[in-house]
């Protein structure tokens, strides 16, 4: 099978160099959703602005974390020394259910202080999350709603 014999159908010209034309340009691609360039750029350009961190709230954990932090030392010093205390026993258990009954009560307090500590890096997570879809849709009334409750619980939980 040679050139010759290739059969071209009115729908496929061809074009060539010799004719003088150029051949034709490439398609661009375009976007699947069908978006003008400069209207994307526009929205770009519109959504790139920052939501402010709520100071209140940051300058009010910048207050509490050190004293939470403070607590989880001291409890946990407390446990320790009360767990080295040898038991006082003269005769019945009092003083050594004495020394457990305090060593759970100080767990409770660690266990609560660390959830504390933990609950305020939660807090700047979901908030973060709220604010990148009112970012993304800041049409949507709600979110900023939602950003507005979740600050005003953590304010309610600090």
């Amino acid at each position: 099978m040679n050139h010759s014999d290739v059969i071209r159908t009115p729908q496929d010209p061809v074009v060539t160099k010799e004719q003088g034309e150029e051949p034709t340009k490439k398609r661009q691609k375009k976007s699947k959703y069908n978006y003008d360039e400069e209207i994307i750029k526009n929205q770009v350009l519109v959504t790139n602005i920052t939501f402010p961190s709520n100071k209140e709230l940051s300058e009010l954990i910048s207050v509490i974390e050190p004293f939470i932090r403070q607590l989880i030392e001291d409890t946990s010093t407390l446990k320790m020394w009360i767990s080295l205390m040898p038991k006082i026993e003269d005769g019945d258990n009092f003083g050594g259910t004495l020394q457990e009954n305090a060593i759970g009560q100080i767990m409770m307090v660690l266990s609560e202080a660390k959830k504390f500590l933990c609950q305020i890096s939660v807090y700047f997570e979901a908030r973060g999350k709220i604010v990148s879809k009112v970012m993304k849709y800041p049409g949507v009334e709600d979110y900023i709603r939602a950003v507005s409750k979740l600050d005003k619980e953590e304010r309610v939980n600090l």
